[in-house]
């Protein structure tokens, strides 16, 4: 059963118009759902998409299919959500896409003239914008197609990034306690070194590595939003030795705990 805490829910316009498409910047959080996504850069930015972290220009594309894991962490991009709706009369089951598509011009024309209808709201627009969608697409589809995968492989994939997602779910739910490897490969009955790779093929980080990182963006929330001490800090995202947590921290933020909660 898919993780429902990363599942992200589309309000239920598909029937009637199955194209979302808006303008989008800075972070998103880890999700996934049916709808194949689009995120075309303006400005340079990152993402995580399947299995891979992602440093792209402006004029890159980032391809999202259906039920990957991904996540934003900068840049501007247009985000394009197409619905399985979309696809209804036309032959798209199992089909998989490059993740990254870099400067095509096609796609660019593509995502131009969607913002500039969108943006001007001409009489006919949503069959302009839906019309643009299906050319983009069909462009997608007969230049950056990948190997096209079985039931039984996206179902095994699938399954995978469900496993992980819970993982993930338990993480932000108990950071405050002690996690190591082994505690979560003997909670969620796998192999210590599966779990392992099992995670890093879906997060593109280890597991003790995606902790410290959630832990530590956590810790920067307190930091800045709350009067708690660092000690106190320290304690409630799971570290409980405030001077490894000093090193943990500016490992990763490049600032002390108490130089971040000076400037906040």
């Amino acid at each position: 059963m898919k993780d429902l805490s990363l599942y992200e829910r589309v309000a239920p316009l598909e029937k009637n118009f199955p194209v979302k498409f808006s303008l989008q910047k800075g972070n998103c959080y880890l999700h996934w759902h049916e709808h194949l996504e689009l995120l075309y850069f303006l400005s340079d930015g990152g993402a995580f998409c399947g299995d891979t972290t992602y440093r792209v220009s402006a004029g890159d594309l980032i391809v999202v299919n259906s039920g990957e894991l991904h996540a934003t962490y900068s840049g501007r991009f247009y985000c394009m959500r197409l619905s399985p709706a979309f696809f209804a009369d036309v032959a798209f089951e199992n089909v998989l896409l490059s993740p990254l598509v870099a400067k095509d011009a096609t796609v660019e024309n593509c995502f131009s003239e969607i913002a500039r209808v969108k943006d001007a709201e001409p009489v006919g627009g949503d069959m302009e914008i839906k019309a643009l969608s299906y050319r983009l697409v069909c462009h997608l589809l007969r230049n950056y197609r990948t190997e096209g995968l079985s039931g039984e492989k996206v179902l095994a994939e699938k399954n995978k990034a469900s496993r992980v997602g819970e993982i993930v779910k338990y993480i932000a739910h108990n950071c405050h306690e002690r996690i190591t490897t082994a505690s979560l490969a003997s909670l969620f009955h796998l192999d210590e070194h599966y779990l392992c790779r099992l995670f890093k093929s879906q997060m593109g980080v280890p597991p003790m590595q995606y902790v410290n990182s959630y832990r530590i963006e956590k810790a920067q929330t307190l930091l800045k939003n709350t009067d708690r001490s660092i000690t106190d800090i320290a304690l409630a995202v799971g570290f409980d030795d405030a001077s490894y947590f000093a090193r943990i921290f500016k490992k990763y933020t490049g600032q002390t705990p108490r130089e971040y909660k000076t400037k906040k």
